[in-house]
């Protein structure tokens, strides 16, 4: 469960115990990357309440939590604590009925996500956007597990707070290639999150939006369904992260 805490007292609490992972994050790179529109307890606050979200909401475990203070040189700093998982990121996991089942399911889920927030996009409403590579998922176990499953860990603060309609479709297309290539290593077509990612791409959300950003809405969705058959043209890799 995601949460954000203010004060060292945690930290050091968190600090002696071996089954977590401690990791710093400049305050200042992400306020300068939120161009200073948002401060730093905001930007804790909402990656807690996205990554809480995708783990009630979405079923997807992302054992993580944020806690501001000063580092030793007396700099204000996040720290995310992940927990400890022992196991294999996704693009290197042993390929099993077991993982491949799992796998599946979280780029269901995944894509029911984005499927979600295309709902929201007339509200504005704040998205994660970094969530679709297989290296950010271990399949293993934290303390206490009896089964193995798969983790997010890659917890990064990145995410949509102007949630332009662009950068939507160019997390999309990004989430459709990471997803092909997770698809070619496990030989395995996700026919449920392709039905999803198609109803994204067949009802594009065109409204209110100028002819230079409908063109390239509509660029982008066209290499999204060429992405969807194995097709890639010298241009794919010029396309935004999104991010």
């Amino acid at each position: 469960m995601s949460e954000a805490h203010k004060g060292s007292g945690k930290l050091k609490e968190i600090e002696k115990n071996p089954e977590k992972i401690i990791r710093v994050l400049d305050i200042r790179k992400l306020e300068r990357y939120y161009q200073n529109k948002i401060g730093a307890v905001m930007i804790a606050s909402l990656g807690s309440k996205l990554y809480k979200e995708i783990e009630d909401k979405y079923n997807i475990p992302t054992p993580v939590e944020y806690i501001i203070s000063k580092d030793q040189n007396n700099t204000d700093v996040i720290y995310g604590i992940t927990d400890r998982i022992d196991g294999a990121t996704l693009d290197e996991v042993a390929i099993t009925p077991e993982t491949i089942q799992q796998t599946e399911t979280l780029y269901t889920s995944i894509s029911k996500y984005y499927l979600d927030k295309l709902d929201g996009l007339p509200k504005k409403e704040i998205y994660l956007t970094d969530i679709s590579n297989a290296s950010q998922y271990v399949f293993g176990t934290r303390l206490n597990d009896e089964r193995p499953k798969i983790y997010l860990v890659d917890t990064d603060l990145l995410f949509h707070i102007h949630s332009d309609k662009k950068s939507f479709y160019y997390s999309i297309a990004w989430f459709i290639r990471h997803m092909k290539s997770v698809e070619n290593r496990f030989s395995k077509k996700f026919d449920n999150a392709r039905k999803n990612i198609e109803i994204i791409l067949d009802n594009p959300a065109l409204e209110e939006l100028n002819e230079e950003e409908m063109k390239e809405i509509k660029k982008t969705i066209m290499e999204s369904k060429n992405f969807l058959k194995g097709i890639f043209s010298e241009n794919s890799d010029n396309i935004p992260t999104g991010i």
